[in-house]
């Protein structure tokens, strides 16, 4: 677990570093309330010295490739800035010990409107490494809903695409909606006869309010010569689906 990605786990770091410890969950998304709502996530320290953590946020937002930009507090207008209260900021974690943090997310005192932020739990590298010192810190996705939100998405975009060896679903998801998406599904690809020739899942992706994101499903197995359809299925959750399909042809060598 060495980046951000469908899961909401970010670390900037190498895979040793990454191994020093975990957290769960790394996605909250908190309904709306007229009070303080407190979620606790654990943190465990895998590796096998005592580790100084610290606690904090960062306003962030993500572009249709799934990159992250991240900003301080207060920059973004769909960050929860001061609505957020950690605790414990900072804390030792002996070696193999777990510690819970609390996130606490008050209610919006002005116009309420879905928030998002990232809490990042980040530890220093070690006094004594040597050569380029690198620290470690995963990201828990906070998410305070709005009041009356909705979920609402459409796949605007699906084809199918070769990339030398490898044949690639490529789908365009909107989030219509003020809530976020945590989609996930599948795709099949079925001949004409109706046989399945090859299944793929798509992992679980996160999709701001009023963003699109670009999914891309590697299919990982051969195709015979023929011709085929593509047929998408994407979960967001409250057994609601949507889907999508797309023929194409696979060439004679």
């Amino acid at each position: 677990m060495a980046l951000l990605a469908l899961s909401g786990l970010f670390a900037f770091t190498s895979p040793e570093a990454s191994a020093q410890f975990s957290v769960t969950p790394t996605i909250l998304s908190v309904e709306p309330t007229e009070s303080e709502v407190s979620s606790l996530v654990r943190v465990r320290n895998e590796g096998s010295r005592t580790l100084s953590l610290r606690v904090y946020t960062r306003d962030f937002d993500q572009d249709s490739l799934g990159s992250h930009s991240l900003t301080t507090p207060g920059t973004s207008a769909n960050g929860c800035g001061e609505r957020i209260s950690l605790v414990p900021a900072a804390f030792e974690l002996p070696a193999g010990e777990d510690q819970l943090v609390s996130i606490r997310l008050r209610p919006d005192s002005g116009q309420p409107a879905t928030c998002w932020s990232l809490v990042f739990i980040e530890s220093p590298p070690p006094a004594d490494q040597s050569g380029i010192r690198v620290g470690a810190r995963i990201g828990v996705k906070l998410f305070g809903l709005a009041e009356g939100g909705t979920r609402e998405a459409v796949i605007e975009n699906a084809d199918v695409e070769d990339l030398g060896d490898e044949r690639v679903v490529r789908l365009k998801l909107a989030n219509r909606g003020s809530w976020p998406l945590l989609a996930r599904g599948s795709v099949e690809i079925v001949d004409l006869d109706g046989v399945s020739a090859a299944t793929a899942r798509i992992e679980r992706t996160t999709v701001l309010p009023n963003r699109t994101r670009m999914i891309e499903v590697p299919l990982g197995v051969p195709l015979e010569p023929g011709r085929y359809v593509a047929v998408s299925l994407i979960d967001l959750g409250e057994e609601e689906l949507i889907g999508a399909q797309v023929a194409f042809r696979v060439e004679g060598g």
